[in-house]
């Protein structure tokens, strides 16, 4: 079996990309008022949280993860890279679960045992380095102060909120599921990695200082939504594992391991076929019409339909729902088009998901063979930005009739068609959990190896394979599955020898059937 390390494939060693998010807890009243009362300016009272594997973790009310920037502390001032540790976040929760009793509501101390000390903590443990010393000094030091003196109620009450910032409740350790999915990237030249038997030892330090006291973990609601949000009592005493597959060298799959997200770069095309096809909704059903005011909110914002960042009116969102709720399919494939740049925002995400299950059976009714390709393929890219969103994901991964359609979409002779649910296909893959019990991954793992063998188009065959293989990642099923079907990957690289990105998809390959070969081992850290 294949090490991974083959001659002609880059070896170098990846991780996971370490940051240190800095708030300013007096919301800026430091900045202002300290040079007037004390004669010196301090900018800021910091907070601070540790950003690795997608999670931020943070002291308040006990040891603490949550989406980054979604804590009680609002929004960071100062993002500061650390490094990129090469530290599993298997080993990294063993790590925090050996210091918890470290980290209780009842052991914070504003000044000797605070989040910044915490962070300090987890910095030297993941890279073998602190974090800057006026960070971990400043908060001494203001608070020695008058002013700190009158804020201290203020910043006490803001820690204890704080522990039921997290998504998944509040407990003296809350730490999200594994991320098997987190990106990485490459070990700057230059930075020693953190050896994992060092770290082992640090651990097994930790939990010899801890007293015998059980904890109670919450695991939580992060997109693959595996957890039911009961409350447990772990003793930490059993070691990490690993799956096989998080030991290989991956690099591509690693750091492609993220969900597509469809944006058009020209959105006012469609925006000029939708006022045009208003115009034959308006003879026909002039109650489903879009209003004059909803054309000229169209107009207004169609340059920036694509710019996430730029907000668009819940009154217009709303009036495109409607559009495709009551417009025959014949004419939909503008407002779909245009309903996907609504998606590719957060907030219009959330919106939609408090009324999918409204919506759901028109889209499923869009993805029939006897609808045109143009329309299944606007859907598709519909669903690709619908599967970002926790609640509609969780929804998808499960509903029977929507796998079914995709599977049909992949075997569509229409490229139009097979394009997008590629992507599609890979986004389920990404999503579906990885301990079993999801009939997807036996329907993708039947299809996907039979499709992309007979694919001729490059970009196809590229995110069909992509999707192959995050599928297989760490997924005992989903190996078994394509191994039943002898399936290899090098196949498909060498149908497209003389393509001009052949080198991309021959990497690809080579990682996807390593996987294969690894098969579903479990390794443990002892």
């Amino acid at each position: 079996m294949s090490d991974g390390k083959d001659q002609g494939f880059d070896a170098r060693e990846l991780g996971y990309k370490v940051e240190l998010w800095v708030y300013d807890l007096s919301h800026g009243m430091a900045r202002a008022m300290s040079a007037q009362i004390l004669g010196k300016q301090i900018d800021l009272i910091p907070h601070t949280g540790v950003v690795v594997y997608g999670s931020e973790y943070y002291y308040g009310g006990g040891i603490q993860a949550a989406y980054p920037g979604t804590t009680a502390a609002g929004t960071p001032v100062e993002k500061i890279t650390l490094g990129v540790t090469s530290i599993p976040q298997k080993i990294f929760h063993e790590y925090l679960r050996g210091v918890s009793n470290k980290y209780t509501p009842q052991t914070y101390n504003l000044i000797t045992n605070n989040c910044n000390n915490f962070s300090d903590d987890v910095a030297k443990f993941l890279l073998d380095k602190t974090i800057p010393t006026h960070i971990t000094g400043l908060p001494q030091e203001a608070m020695s102060t008058p002013l700190g003196q009158m804020m201290r109620p203020m910043l006490e009450s803001m820690q204890h909120q704080m522990g039921g910032a997290v998504p998944w409740g509040s407990a003296p350790l809350n730490l999200p599921p594994i991320n098997n999915n987190a990106q990485m990237e490459e070990i700057p030249e230059g930075q020693a990695s953190k050896d994992i038997e060092d770290a082992k030892k640090e651990i097994e330090k930790a939990k010899s200082n801890a007293n015998s006291t059980s904890v109670t973990t919450t695991n939580g609601c992060y997109p693959d939504l595996k957890s039911n949000g009961t409350t447990s009592s772990h003793q930490p005493t059993s070691p990490p594992t690993l799956h096989h597959h998080q030991t290989l060298h991956l690099k591509t799959l690693k750091m492609e391991a993220k969900m597509f997200l469809q944006k058009d770069p020209d959105y006012s095309k469609f925006v000029a076929l939708v006022k045009t096809y208003n115009k034959k909704i308006q003879t026909k059903a002039a109650s489903a019409a879009l209003t004059p005011e909803v054309i000229t909110a169209l107009d207004k914002i169609k340059a920036d339909l694509g710019n996430p960042s730029v907000s668009i009116p819940e009154s217009l969102e709303g009036a495109l729902y409607d559009a495709i709720a009551s417009w025959p399919a014949k004419l939909l494939f503008p407002v779909l088009c245009v309903y996907q740049a609504v998606l590719l925002r957060p907030e219009g995400r959330a919106r939609l998901a408090t009324k999918f299950g409204k919506l759901l059976p028109k889209l499923l009714a869009l993805l029939d063979e006897s609808a045109k390709a143009p329309t299944q393929m606007a859907t598709l890219c519909l669903f690709c930005n619908l599967l970002h969103e926790s609640s509609m994901c969780h929804t998808l991964i499960h509903h029977e009739d929507f796998l079914e359609a995709v599977v049909s979409a992949i075997e569509s002779k229409s490229d139009l068609v097979r394009f997008p649910a590629a992507r599609v296909a890979l986004n389920l893959a990404i999503a579906f959990p990885k301990d079993g019990g999801a009939d997807g991954v036996m329907m993708l793992g039947s299809i996907l190896p039979t499709a992309v063998l007979e694919e001729k188009n490059y970009d196809i065959a590229y995110f069909m394979t992509l999707a192959l293989g995050q599928l297989v990642f760490c997924n005992d099923d989903a190996v078994e599955v394509v191994s039943a079907m002898d399936f290899r990957a090098a196949p498909v690289a060498a149908s497209f020898a003389k393509h001009k990105k052949k080198a991309k998809l021959t990497t690809l390959a080579h990682e996807v059937d390593l996987l294969l070969e690894a098969g579903g081992e479990i390794e443990e850290l002892d």
